[in-house]
């Protein structure tokens, strides 16, 4: 009997263990996608992705629409995001304010854009 009762005890280990691991898969955090920016809308916003390693040969460009609603946080950042570099907060920008060929970081749920990031230009200099 003690084989038994040791061995119903090791099959609730295994359960509990298995159902801990698939919630924590489901609570992970999707990536924000970068690309640019092809068309603007007034509530949606077309963006070119691109998908594979150039040194590789298999590159995939792809277009996604995403939505936009009151709650989209846009947002123009300057500079790289680091150890040591300070943290500057980015300017509030429109949707309307964005162009075709910006640069963003997109950060969506189901279609719907939460949050868009768009890189700034850096200045050219001058050449004498």
């Amino acid at each position: 009997m003690n084989w038994l009762r040791n061995l119903a005890i090791l099959a609730v280990a295994l359960l509990l263990t298995n159902t801990a691991d698939a919630a924590g898969k489901a609570k992970k955090k999707a990536k924000p996608e970068k690309g640019t920016v092809v068309k603007v809308d007034k509530d949606s916003l077309v963006v070119k992705t691109v998908v594979g390693k150039k040194k590789a040969g298999n590159v995939t460009a792809t277009e996604k629409t995403y939505k936009t609603n009151d709650t989209t946080k846009i947002e123009k950042v300057v500079g790289k995001k680091g150890k040591g570099a300070p943290a500057t907060p980015g300017t509030p920008l429109k949707l309307d304010e964005l162009k075709a060929g910006d640069k963003v970081l997109v950060s969506s749920k189901d279609g719907t854009a939460s949050e868009i990031k768009v890189a700034s230009k850096k200045a050219k200099k001058k050449t004498k």
